[in-house]
């Protein structure tokens, strides 16, 4: 389970709610909680600032070489 979707199930908040919060659509922040897709890292950032920091950006982002 991802770091966003562990905050996700804790809080009982769905792909939708949260979508809408994040301003992005319900599929694509599905296959991002699934780990699926890798978010911009202005997402990724965006994501961090909503969860107040709880869910890392990094953890979402893989660092290019």
């Amino acid at each position: 389970m991802t770091p966003l979707a562990r905050f996700m199930a804790a809080r009982n908040l769905t792909d939708l709610a949260v979508a809408k919060q994040i301003g992005i659509s319900r599929p694509y922040l599905t296959r991002i909680r699934k780990n699926e897709r890798q978010p911009s890292l202005a997402l990724a950032a965006k994501i961090e600032a909503w969860t107040g920091g709880e869910v890392k950006a990094v953890s979402m982002v893989e660092a290019s070489m």
